[in-house]
């Protein structure tokens, strides 16, 4: 969803970033980035600021504001009116990383043991491996079961961009389809493939 900020001509928006800024009395856009995350109250004044334009959800425009306070801080800083650098909607993978101890009943299997009968074999194998001479772990893990978990930490590990701008792709040119007849059709094939297993990709986005 792009923010309903996009229309709104930079003269007024030099305005509302410009008071957003001096509210929050940040040096560096690093002090900026935290107190949005910490200040709710900040959040709540953006959001105060941007609702008349029509928003339809608070975060994007807080995450168009934002862009715009990063990409234009120094010139924002100045005090002269410009030309505000305007962001462009991206898509981004989100890669959280969670410290967590989990509480879990692991099944490991092990193949091919000789044994005369099946009592003797649990009697036998209970002696091995209280002994040592025979460790769960060189078997092939089959099942695992968690009862329960407790979270210790999480962090976002990484933020990466996935594809271009969220725009109307234009259309195949002629020419894409005339560069595509002149492969065999094993190669055909191929892309083919290669075009499926993209199309199931982007619709589980």
């Amino acid at each position: 969803m792009k923010s309903s900020l996009e229309t709104v001509p930079d003269k007024i928006l030099l305005k509302i970033l410009r008071k957003i800024l001096n509210d929050s009395g940040v040096k560096n856009i690093s002090n900026f980035i935290h107190d949005l995350e910490e200040d709710e109250g900040m959040q709540r004044e953006i959001n105060s600021m941007t609702k008349v334009f029509g928003s339809k959800d608070e975060w994007v425009d807080i995450d168009y504001i934002t862009s715009l306070i990063v990409m234009n801080f120094g010139q924002l800083k100045s005090g002269e009116d410009f030309k505000l650098e305007r962001p462009e909607l991206k898509k981004y993978d989100v890669l959280f990383r969670v410290n967590l101890v989990e509480y879990k009943t692991d099944y490991w299997k092990h193949r091919g043991h000789e044994y005369y009968s099946k009592d003797s074999a649990y009697a036998i194998t209970r002696i091995h491996s209280n002994n040592g001479n025979l460790d769960y772990w060189e078997g092939t893990l089959v099942d695992s079961d968690v009862h329960d978990s407790e979270t210790n930490e999480i962090s976002i590990d990484d933020i990466s961009q996935i594809n271009e701008s969220i725009e109307n792709k234009k259309p195949l040119s002629e020419g894409a389809f005339q560069t595509l007849s002149s492969h065999s059709l094993d190669d055909l094939f191929k892309i083919k493939q290669i075009l499926e297993n993209e199309i199931k990709l982007r619709l589980k986005e």
